[in-house]
């Protein structure tokens, strides 16, 4: 494992129908929807644990299904429970709990399909000099957050879940005069458009659990 005191932290909703992934139901219809997400859950962790970067943390909002439950025994990853208000608050205490046991955290979520070993690398690494590294979404928010210490001034002074996010998350780096690094932007899918490029786009299917959520379109 090359970053063995950092920790991989991936954020997920429990499966549950007609609760996950609500903006793609017009397209996919409920079950389709929750056909996606569970994909998405075991790629991105299956994924993310073969990389070896460092040890992977499941931040689980909601109650783990048996199958989620025997995939993270399998993986040996570590599920915690979210705790908090809103996403701000669970991302914080999640950060600062990790924190508690390692010298850096990378926050991910289970949505982004080109948050590759070499994009996730070259964070790692830029984080090994600064206070902190960011992969903003072309959306207006990040799919990934590297972080050497916590900071409420990072989830807990404005809203998740719209455009600015990235921007009020680089206001706050700057205030606290962190050092820290803009890596190249990417995408994650949560629009139905955002179905239609990735079909288009030369991206995991045939032989894992994507290709469940390929045919769910079809």
């Amino acid at each position: 494992m090359r970053f063995p005191d950092s920790r991989l932290l991936v954020f997920a909703k429990a499966p549950v129908l007609g609760r996950v992934k609500t903006r793609l139901i017009p397209l996919l219809g409920e079950q389709g929807a929750l056909d996606f997400h569970i994909a998405s859950i075991r790629l991105a962790l299956e994924q993310r644990v073969a990389m070896q970067l460092s040890p992977v943390v499941l931040a689980l909002k909601g109650q783990a299904p048996v199958w989620l439950t025997e995939l993270c025994q399998q993986l040996s990853i570590e599920v915690v429970h979210q705790q908090g208000a809103d996403l701000g608050e669970r991302m914080l205490h999640a950060a600062t709990e990790q924190l508690g046991q390692a010298q850096s955290v990378v926050l991910t979520g289970t949505d982004c399909l080109t948050l590759t070993f070499d994009r996730l690398t070259q964070l790692y690494l830029a984080l090994q000099d600064n206070d902190a590294v960011i992969i903003g979404a072309e959306d207006g928010g990040y799919v990934a957050l590297g972080l050497k210490q916590p900071s409420a001034a990072l989830f807990t002074q404005f809203p998740f879940g719209n455009a600015q996010v990235y921007k009020r998350t680089m206001d706050a780096m700057r205030t606290l005069d962190w050092r820290y690094v803009e890596l190249a932007k990417t995408w994650d899918v949560d629009r139905p458009e955002d179905i239609q490029r990735w079909i288009k786009g030369a991206f995991p299917q045939g032989e894992n659990s994507w290709y469940e959520a390929l045919k769910a379109v079809s």
